[in-house]
């Protein structure tokens, strides 16, 4: 089942079916948005560093495989996602196609609730106009939440900014590829303090060679407990990726792995908080300290 949109059709959602952390539009809402006004538009306060993802509307998308295409302008270098759902498992890939036969990105997603944890990423890409596909899984009684934004040419340049001054102040972490032998490679935690709701992941190898990247991403709650999973494939590691996932509640703890050959499988990882919240930490604790030991 196949479906061609432009990027600018805002479609209503359903029902009473809905994400409490974003604004879903009703039907009564649902504009065609003409070639010229493909850029979405920003009111000031999403500007700050906190708003890398403001509301985006979400329309849904059923499951059985359907696919969504969406045609990026030529001109445009990033386009920001939200993937949720209305509290069932969410199980979506997410695709960069340049051509019909290239893909530059691909981002398997499974997670146990995307309600309580919805998935949010910034894509850098070059220009050329690619195609961005998103498709749900194979069950119908799982159907996905996803709204697709792409920034104004000014928004374009702050959302760089941001993740360039991100990078910069971060601790990096580097992750070594495998032995030629296949299987996977290094592995890094990161524990997660408590009273941090939410995380940036920052993902590049613009200073280890700019290879592509093949990475295995949990977010664990629990000895071995994997609540959110993705499989990310970067075609270009000269482009940043730039995610942010939730982590509502005590436990979570990140892990990341690379999954290529140690020949050119080096990149760097940085992680910091997006949102904290107030929580009382226990000093005593030893992830209390909340900050971003690699191990």
């Amino acid at each position: 089942m196949k479906l061609q949109l432009p990027l600018g059709l805002l479609l209503a959602a359903f029902g009473s079916n809905h994400v409490s952390a974003f604004t879903i539009p009703s039907k009564s809402s649902a504009t065609t948005l003409s070639p010229s006004s493909l850029y979405s538009t920003m009111s000031p306060k999403d500007t700050s560093d906190l708003a890398l993802f403001p509301d985006i509307p979400l329309r849904r998308i059923e499951g059985a495989n359907t696919l969504i295409t969406y045609k990026l302008p030529v001109d445009c270098e990033r386009v920001q996602m939200v993937l949720a759902s209305n509290g069932r498992p969410m199980k979506a890939k997410v695709q960069l196609w340049v051509g019909p036969i290239r893909q530059t990105h691909g981002m398997d997603i499974d997670v146990e609730n995307g309600e309580r944890t919805p998935f949010r990423a910034t894509l850098k890409f070059k220009k050329g106009g690619p195609t961005l596909k998103i498709s749900a899984s194979s069950g119908l009684e799982f159907p996905l939440l996803a709204g697709i934004q792409v920034p104004t040419p000014e928004r374009n340049d702050e959302l760089a900014a941001i993740t360039q001054s991100e990078w910069d102040k971060a601790e990096k972490t580097l992750v070594q590829g495998a032995s030629v032998s296949g299987g996977h490679g290094a592995v890094r935690t990161f524990p997660i303090a408590a009273n941090v709701e939410s995380i940036q992941v920052m993902i590049w190898s613009v200073d280890t060679g700019k290879k592509s990247i093949k990475a295995k991403i949990e977010m664990l709650q629990g000895p071995n407990n994997a609540k959110q999973s993705y499989d990310l494939h970067l075609g270009g590691g000269s482009q940043p990726y730039h995610a942010v996932f939730a982590t509502p509640g005590e436990g979570w703890m990140l892990r990341i792995y690379n999954k290529k050959f140690i020949e050119d499988g080096l990149f760097q990882v940085a992680v910091v908080p997006y949102v904290t919240g107030d929580y009382q930490v226990d000093p005593t604790q030893p992830d209390a300290s909340g900050w971003w030991m690699g191990r």
